[in-house]
């Protein structure tokens, strides 16, 4: 059962049904952001809340932010300094924060229903971990992150090594993409809300609508220029919390990368118009020295839509001369980071001995609702974990087999050393990373030693890849979690809550009863979550009214029926009626009581089915099944489940009216809208 609330908790966590990056959601009553805070000290506050954004003079959009900002507020911390966070949440669903890149102990990793239970609104949780480790990392919510982090909840992390040389400019730019205008999209006959994504339901999104580019939030002449002096050397740590990657041109400049994804560079060279491309949860650090007055660009290249909006300037005091020029279009080489640098002695080599090998083919693949991105052939959670014990060396293959698709792959709560790409070893610096953006076609190995226990994601970083299969766990064989998921507290849980009564019962396994198929029925598919999908045989009849008939035809005169009713946008649309053996009662008011026949309707659900199968079996004793599923406006589900029998003559107070649970505690199970 806790293996089936994992593998649910971990679909929910990356699923994305849609995004709020619209200009056309309304904005009423909602603070305008403000600019980031940098947050240091022994507590450091949070507070995830709704903002406006105003990109641009003409696009304002509604926002998840840390603080009231995006990005989110920098938290900077000193290396070996306690870090205490206390996080609030203020937002109208569960959400949490995950630590991307920096090695924290597994209960603080911030996945909800695997690492702990997702923070409800209002509620609030402390994270603490020791700063270990310097470098440039961010943080993002984990729940249902391909939505929450495109609607804009992230932030910095920066932890200063305890000595580090001196620099006079120290700059943070966060790269993300944004939609201007909305667009409908429709998958198996579903209307869907606007800026759709590939997801684990098999929607499909198109990378295109991002046609807004943004740095710290802003784009083009919105963004803040930065100020330098000559003479002075600057630093920028560079952070992709996007779904794209950027190359990114400094004008009029040599610069040095110092650092990847918080690791250091070995003897890094002058670098001069060459672009340093940064992939989905990458993070590059430059150098250079503020040697050429004037007035220059840090400009993405590309021929996308938004890539004009993705450019800095960077300004010398004092000075106005030798403006610069936008190139965008302009063929530049790209940085090749596997042969940057010195090469020195390092920690893993390709010939050494590894107490575990495992490879990683990564794919594309058609699933029955949609697209679909494997690895080793499967989706998550069908995919083999990576099984390790505390110690041991791991080696780990990744070969892209998608013809067009890139897969940015990060590895929770471990560094790995990147051995080769394409067959041969690197021959640059030691290159240590948390996230490798892999291109069709190539392949990498990389390495890392076993060293911080527990169960931990490895993923891919475009997010609604992630939310559509490509995932997979490093599983500590040795490690026992003391962490037991919720059952009331997260979305999944509807889906837990009716398998569990499914299994337990033999009255609702019996296939010749009503019960049966239609507990089955009611069981949304783990991967599409679509109404429609049968357990029982394995098959997908694509709406209610399919499914019903099917149920009605294959069980025949032992069929007792009912009426289904299914409501649209607020509006009772359909009736599937299959017969007349089992009476019903239509009420709209009366959520979460047993009442023959229950419909009710959340004013954001454009689709919500609820109902009361009951039977007295020829006896004097009635068997009930309630169940609700519904979508609200975000395409997130909710439920609720009774399953209980009424026995007059073994009633505990003798009137005939007491209820019992099929798990004989006296209990309905029962789950709230949930988002």
């Amino acid at each position: 059962m806790l293996r089936q609330l994992f593998m649910l908790a971990v679909l929910v966590t990356f699923t994305a049904a849609c995004t709020n990056h619209s200009p056309h959601h309304s904005t009423e009553h909602k603070e305008k952001t403000k600019r980031s805070d940098v947050l240091s000290g022994q507590e450091i506050h949070l507070v995830a809340k709704e903002a406006q954004l105003q990109i641009n003079d003409n696009i304002t959009v509604p926002v998840y932010t840390y603080n009231g900002s995006v990005p989110g507020a920098q938290i900077r911390v000193k290396q070996g300094e306690r870090v205490k966070i206390v996080f609030k949440n203020e937002l109208p669903e569960p959400t949490a924060i995950h630590w991307h890149g920096y090695p924290v102990p597994i209960n603080q990793d911030g996945v909800p229903g695997v690492t702990m239970d997702a923070v409800k609104p209002g509620e609030t949780f402390t994270y603490e971990f020791t700063a270990t480790i310097p470098g440039t990392y961010w943080y993002h919510s984990h729940q249902k992150s391909a939505e929450q982090v495109d609607k804009g909840l992230y932030g910095t992390l920066i932890v200063e090594p305890k000595k580090e040389e001196k620099v006079d400019r120290d700059y943070t730019l966060v790269l993300d993409e944004w939609m201007s205008q909305p667009e409908t999209s429709s998958t198996n006959g579903h209307a869907q809300h606007t800026n759709m994504h590939h997801g684990g339901n098999g929607m499909m999104h198109d990378m295109s609508m991002y046609d807004i580019f943004t740095i710290n939030g802003k784009s083009g002449t919105a963004i803040e220029p930065l100020k330098v002096k000559k003479g002075e050397k600057v630093r920028l740590r560079l952070i992709n919390a996007g779904y794209m990657s950027h190359k990114l041109h400094l004008h009029g400049h040599e610069f040095q990368i110092v650092a990847t994804d918080g690791q250091p560079i070995n003897s890094p060279q002058p670098i001069k118009d060459e672009l340093l491309n940064i992939a989905p949860g990458e993070r590059y650090d430059i150098e250079f020295i503020a040697n050429n007055p004037g007035e220059w660009l840090l400009e993405c290249h590309g021929n996308m839509k938004g890539t004009d909006g993705m450019k800095v300037k960077i300004q010398y005091e004092g000075q106005t001369s030798h403006t610069d020029k936008a190139n965008a279009k302009e063929t530049l080489p790209v940085v090749d980071i596997t042969t940057y640098g010195k090469q020195k002695p390092a920690r893993f080599t390709l010939d050494q001995t590894y107490d575990v090998e495992y490879t990683m083919n990564l794919g594309t693949a058609m699933g029955k609702n949609g697209v679909v991105f494997t690895i080793n052939g499967k989706t998550y959670p069908d995919i083999a974990p990576i099984n390790v014990k505390k110690g041991d060396l791991v080696k780990v293959k990744f070969v892209n087999h998608s013809p067009m698709d890139v897969h940015p792959m990060h590895l929770h709560g471990h560094f790995f050393q990147v051995l080769s790409k394409n067959g041969k070893p690197i021959t640059g610096s030691p290159l240590i990373k948390d996230t490798l953006n892999i291109n069709p076609g190539e392949e990498y190995v990389v390495a890392f030693q076993a060293d911080n226990p527990g169960n931990w994601m490895f993923h891919c970083h475009d997010l609604h890849h992630a939310s559509a299969g490509m995932v997979t766990e490093v599983k500590y064989t040795d490690y026992k979690s003391d962490y037991t998921p919720d059952i009331a507290a997260t979305d999944y849980k509807v889906l837990s809550g009716v398998d569990r009564i499914y299994q337990r019962s033999s009255a609702i396994n019996n296939p010749n009863s009503a019960c049966g198929p239609t507990v089955a029925a009611m069981i949304m598919d783990y991967y599409h979550d679509e109404l429609g999908y049968n357990v029982r045989d394995n098959s997908y009849y694509g709406s209610w009214a399919a499914l019903v008939n099917h149920l009605y035809n294959e069980m025949g005169s032992t069929w007792l029926g009912t009426t289904i009713t299914m409501w649209t946008n607020g509006a009772l649309t359909h009736v599937y009626h299959t017969s007349n053996a089992w009476s019903s009662n239509t009420v709209t008011d009366a959520v979460g009581n047993s009442s023959k026949f229950i419909g009710a309707i959340d004013s954001n659900a454009p689709v919500a089915i609820r109902f009361d199968l009951f039977d007295s079996g020829g006896t004097s004793i009635e068997y009930h099944f309630v169940c609700g599923i519904g979508y609200d406006k975000n395409g997130s589900y909710a439920g609720d489940l009774h399953v209980a029998y009424k026995d007059p003559d073994n009633g505990a107070d003798n009137t005939g009216t007491h209820w019992f649970d099929w798990t004989d505690d006296d209990q309905d199970i029962d789950f709230a809208w949930l988002s």
